[in-house]
């Protein structure tokens, strides 16, 4: 897209930094492009969380559309605060709930049961649930599992097999409560240094490459991911609706104690729900392909300040 003039090099597998310090890496130009995910310092952020709360939104590549989309408003001034610009606001597919020993059929079966969580929004959920969150990174749940430091994982079906999740779990619950903001930060040098028109490149890019790989990593990768867990041989465990409305009803009231805090704290916490949701309808009415192709024909040109 640049002709060659904004150069690529891939450091993979932590080699350079952690996941944990790639907002600092991007903000030192260690790295010009790198995960900054708000879960792992969730008391830096505030209405970034609010993304994560149960059963708000449905799928990885309508919350990126509606992430990216209410960027401007809600969430520019809470990452260039830490002196980095924003990568992409991507999310993760709904999460379920892998277990071992445990085969969790209602909701009675989770509680006091220990379960690996992201940390913010997502914790909060589990111990609605009566259970325990332990936040460990993702690449970390196999051998968490393995010896027992944690009796449960809570993952989408597309991120289980790339962590090997399948294959040490026996039973898979679903719930499909919230998705993850996993974000990913650049340096704020690299991107002014840039002239305008290489800007609009990476910022054309960015866009489709949060599209991307919503739909091609998590929404399809949650079909592929599903078949190979039931091949490996893990019972999938779908509950009845009634069943699942006690879980609902029993994460719901985090919804409304985290607006009551936004808006003790001066911030529109119920306004922002509705935009979410209003955002939700509508792109829950637009085929993948159509949202896809509308990031190609009109990028969002709010997420950046261009020279």
């Amino acid at each position: 897209m640049s002709d060659g003039k904004i150069k690529v090099n891939d450091q993979w597998g932590a080699t350079v930094h952690s996941v944990r310090e790639g907002r600092r890496a991007t903000r030192t130009g260690l790295s010009h492009f790198a995960p900054c995910f708000s879960l792992y310092t969730a008391k830096d952020y505030t209405t970034v969380g609010g993304m994560g709360l149960p059963f708000l939104l449905n799928n990885a590549h309508e919350a990126v559309a509606v992430a990216e989309e209410l960027y401007p408003k809600y969430f520019k001034d809470e990452f260039e605060q830490y002196g980095v610009v924003i990568g992409r606001m991507a999310h993760t597919s709904p999460y379920h709930l892998f277990t071992k020993d445990t085969a969790v059929r209602k909701l009675e079966d989770v509680k006091g049961l220990k379960v690996r969580a992201g940390g913010g929004t997502h914790a909060a959920i589990i111990g609605a649930l009566g259970a325990t969150q332990t936040s460990i990174p993702g690449a970390e749940a196999y051998t968490a599992m393995q010896r027992g430091i944690v009796d449960a994982i809570h993952f989408g079906d597309a991120i289980a097999p790339v962590f090997k999740v399948h294959e040490i779990a026996k039973f898979r619950t679903t719930n499909g409560f919230n998705v993850l903001t996993i974000e990913y930060c650049a340096s704020s040098d690299f991107f002014n240094d840039l002239p305008k028109d290489l800007q609009l490149v990476y910022n054309a890019w960015a866009r489709q490459m949060a599209q991307a790989d919503a739909q091609g990593f998590y929404s399809v990768g949650d079909v592929k991911g599903l078949i190979r867990t039931k091949e490996a041989g893990v019972e999938v465990i779908d509950m009845p609706a009634a069943e699942l409305d006690r879980w609902k009803a029993a994460v719901a009231p985090l919804t409304a104690k985290w607006i009551a805090n936004e808006e003790k704290n001066g911030r529109p916490g119920q306004a922002f729900i509705d935009d979410v949701k209003a955002l939700s309808a509508k792109y829950s009415a637009m085929s993948a392909n159509d949202m896809f192709q509308l990031t190609v024909d009109s990028p969002n040109m709010g997420m950046y300040d261009f020279k």
